[in-house]
């Protein structure tokens, strides 16, 4: 009975995960980095075993921006990222790639 309630609680915390992810996806992040003033251009992510680098690319007043985050997995990092945003907590920097047109 014990470890039919921790599965269940298990199953319960993977379910809230996964729905939060789909939310950040949908509208969450971007909806935080407007927020911040800027337009999300869009993102990469590399993903290695057991690490991942999600790279936030956003305009802020015409000029390109990134920023970086670094977690376990996928879905981490995209939370991460989310949550980072609502509080203001990205690191941004100018996105030495790209050419702003003038």
């Amino acid at each position: 009975f014990m470890s039919r309630q921790m599965d269940k609680r298990a199953e319960d915390r993977e379910l809230r995960r996964r729905i939060k992810l789909v939310k950040a996806l949908e509208f969450e992040l971007a909806e935080a980095v407007q927020n911040l003033g800027a337009e999300l251009q869009g993102f990469a992510i590399r993903y290695e075993e057991m690490s991942c680098l999600l790279t936030l690319k956003a305009d802020f007043e015409g000029r390109r921006h990134v920023s970086f985050i670094y977690s376990d997995s996928m879905m981490n990092c995209i939370i991460s990222a989310t949550n980072a945003a609502e509080r203001n907590r990205l690191n941004w920097q100018t996105d030495k790639y790209h050419r702003d047109e003038a």
